[in-house]
């Protein structure tokens, strides 16, 4: 299995360096064993079917509105996902999400 972690517009949300957590986590997974990849998203069109983790870095002030326009385009993905995450949180820690 490879696990697939997101960066969410790291062009607009990554003011300090914040996306680059996505590579920490790939490349701790692979220090475990794992397959890991990262995908970098900046539109809801590249958005992948699948995902184990989301990052989202932080931005500036001046790139706040187009961030903004960017994620509301993935609102509709994010909630889709969101019932699969719960089903996998309350089975790996047997609580709710």
């Amino acid at each position: 299995m490879t696990f697939t972690i997101l960066s969410i517009v790291p062009s607009l949300l990554d003011t300090n360096g914040d996306a680059q957590n996505a590579a920490v986590l790939a490349q701790r997974l692979r220090w475990a064993g794992h397959d890991a990849v990262v995908v970098g998203v900046e539109d809801a069109s590249e958005l992948p079917d699948r995902v184990d983790a989301i990052v989202v870095g932080s931005g500036s002030d001046s790139t706040l509105e187009a961030a903004r326009a960017r994620l509301l385009t993935m609102h509709d993905e994010f909630r889709r996902w969101a019932p699969r995450a719960c089903r996998s949180s309350r089975s790996a820690r047997g609580t709710n999400c």
